[in-house]
């Protein structure tokens, strides 16, 4: 799965994140907090994201949506570090 493969590298070598927040909450908004480094060329780099993004309606599938929408931003920051 994608969960899967997000987890597997993150162990590569060199590359490591932490995940500080993951969640929804009854309000409709979901939240993802982490810290994040890499290093390119033998250079650290790394970073803080925290975003939220709100559910479009009710329901799991919303979540799940939204959720998915952090994790894309998220590996977006982390790609234009390089």
């Amino acid at each position: 799965s994608r969960l899967r493969m997000l987890h597997s590298l993150s162990a590569r070598p060199g590359r490591r994140r932490q995940v500080e927040q993951f969640h929804g909450d009854e309000s409709g908004v979901v939240v993802l907090r982490s810290t994040w480094s890499a290093v390119v060329d033998g250079e650290e780099r790394g970073g803080r994201f925290w975003a939220s993004e709100s559910l479009e309606s009710d329901g799991h599938d919303a979540m799940v949506r939204a959720h998915h929408a952090l994790v894309v931003r998220l590996a977006r920051e982390i790609a234009g570090a390089d």
